[in-house]
């Protein structure tokens, strides 16, 4: 990169990570997510992997528990358990949350990281500083992105280790130098095998990712087998260690090399219909990917104008997303449940928006119909993230679920309209800001959040009048660390009230040194300015 792609790239990312951790959780969310924490947690401290018994985990070796979830996200947590342990320490804690609050920020530093490989792989399909910068705004607040920085589940990670691998054969395509021509492949061999430690289902997306490279090593068939096998050797080893030691781990933990903590459910769990599987993964009310990151759509219907200048690419991204649909269109628990959205198809959603590259490459030249589509899927994006990230899921599935006697099955949110988590999510945040402004007036006044009338007014009244929540009051509040933290000191309260405001006011500065950077780096690329003004633009791909 040269000094104009750093500037931006640098206030993009700085941009990204003050949202993300201002919005966090600041907290474990799902059962997953505790689960990889013991895990972290048992690694660093004990240097062991067995876990207190949980639903997550399955009896191994010697009788202890182990978490049946890949070991990546909890090498990912690492260090950020180190961290919250020494802050503990430092500030007399008398418990964990420290260390579980550092832990919650992995994933807004992971989504950062994705973000940065998405704007760099769009550098390299060809799109202008601007063009890439618009895409990556849009993958980290339009999509799944901004929802899952806040949670805990392993699907950031992997998607980070999978986008990698893809951009690290793109840049291999052309790559210059002996260095590189190693170098690349290495790193994409690295990041696989960190995805396949980090989910092993990941080896279904991978297959059309090594489709991709076999493509390019056809591609380069005149140097010979004497040049290309060092290449293919690069690529394979690092993942062949991280596969050796995954088998290692499971023969550790479980004593098999095959079985990785699920028992017999990766061989009975395909029964799902494949029709009804592709149908609620992509329009479900609940959980389909088309309501919950809407820009998908566009990105998918331009994958083709994509292909015109890098069919290769747009074939794989293309091929990605099928894998993808088709393998988890046919598992029983295709939901993710609990989850915002369709859990397991967050990993397409870099492959797919890939195809705004064009888009934003030549915007004027696009019909103003096509525009004003893919304005409204970006539009509609945010909002669904927004209400994505301001309140929490399992608030919501609390009230669909236990709350109206169905215990931890969300079916009914998953499926029927009036149920669906982004309605739901809407009348929650509408209730909670009718609390919030109640209690600004009264002066913080004691009142029953029961008399919020906005509670009465849940999506499902009209068609299902005899189904009344109870008690959903307890569902209230903005799922915001420095409003969410439970039990804190008043020394806590001060202190993350402080740095809240401090990101918080943040935002403005960062947002205008982004667009600054950006004008002058377009600028630097339009008109003739003085050589020392401007640092030398890279040759289109």
């Amino acid at each position: 990169m040269d000094r104009s792609d750093r500037r931006v790239l640098s206030r993009l990312l700085l941009l990204l990570l003050a949202v993300y951790l201002l919005t966090m959780a600041g907290r474990l969310t799902s059962g997953d997510g505790e689960t990889v924490y013991q895990t972290t947690r048992a690694l660093v401290l004990s240097r062991q992997l067995a876990v207190p018994p949980r639903p997550e985990t399955a009896i191994g070796r010697g009788g202890g528990y182990y978490g049946k979830y890949g070991l990546g996200t909890s090498l990912a947590q690492a260090p950020f358990l180190v961290a919250g342990e020494a802050a503990g320490v430092l500030f007399n804690a008398g418990d964990d949350r420290p260390a579980r609050f550092a832990v919650g920020m992995t994933n807004s530093a992971v989504s950062v990281a994705l973000a940065g490989v998405f704007w760099l792989l769009c550098r390299r399909l060809g799109a202008s500083r601007l063009s890439a910068t618009a895409a990556t705004l849009v993958l980290g607040f339009a999509s799944l992105v901004w929802p899952y920085a806040r949670a805990d589940f392993s699907e950031p990670l992997q998607t980070l280790c999978l986008l990698t691998t893809f951009y690290a054969f793109l840049r291999w395509r052309h790559a210059n130098g002996r260095a590189a021509y190693i170098v690349w492949p290495a790193l994409a061999g690295a990041a696989a095998g960190l995805a396949f430690l980090t989910k092993a289902a990941s080896v279904v997306v991978l297959a059309p990712l090594a489709l991709y490279f076999a493509a390019l090593l056809w591609e380069r068939r005149s140097l010979g087998p004497r040049r290309l096998l060092p290449v293919a050797l690069a690529a394979a080893l690092p993942f062949a260690a991280c596969t050796v030691f995954q088998l290692t781990l499971n023969v550790y933990r479980f004593g098999s090399l095959s079985e990785f903590g699920y028992g017999d459910e990766p061989k009975v769990g395909f029964t799902t219909p494949l029709h009804l599987g592709v149908q609620y993964l992509l329009a479900s009310t609940g959980k389909g990917l088309f309501f919950f990151a809407p820009p998908v759509v566009a990105g998918l219907m331009l994958l083709p104008a994509l292909g015109r200048r890098y069919p290769r690419e747009a074939v794989a991204a293309g091929l990605v997303f099928a894998a993808e649909l088709l393998y988890f269109g046919r598992w029983w628990a295709w939901h993710g449940d609990w989850a915002w959205g369709a859990r397991y198809m967050y990993v397409t959603v870099p492959f797919a928006l890939m195809g705004l590259v064009p888009l934003f490459s030549q915007w004027r030249s696009w019909r103003l119909l096509v525009r004003a589509a893919a304005s409204a899927t970006i539009v509609a994006g945010v909002a669904v993230s927004m209400l994505g990230v301001l309140i929490d899921y399992g608030a919501y599935f609390s009230v669909v679920g236990s709350q109206l006697g169905r215990g931890v099955d969300v079916n009914e949110a998953r499926l029927v309209p009036r149920f669906s988590p982004i309605l739901g999510h809407a009348w929650l945040a509408r209730a909670t800001l009718y609390d919030t402004l109640a209690a600004w007036r009264t002066g913080g006044a004691p009142r029953d959040p029961a008399d919020n009338p906005a509670l009465r007014r849940y999506p499902w009244a009209d068609s299902h009048p005899t189904l009344v929540p109870e008690a959903p009051e307890r569902a209230l509040g903005f799922d915001l660390w420095f409003t969410a933290l439970p039990r804190r000191t008043r020394f806590v309260e001060f202190w993350s009230i402080l740095a809240a405001a401090w990101l918080a006011l943040s935002l403005l500065p960062l947002a205008l040194s982004l667009r600054r950077s950006v004008r002058r780096a377009t600028g630097c690329a339009s008109r003739h300015v003085p050589a020392n003004r401007c640092a030398p633009q890279p040759q289109p791909v």
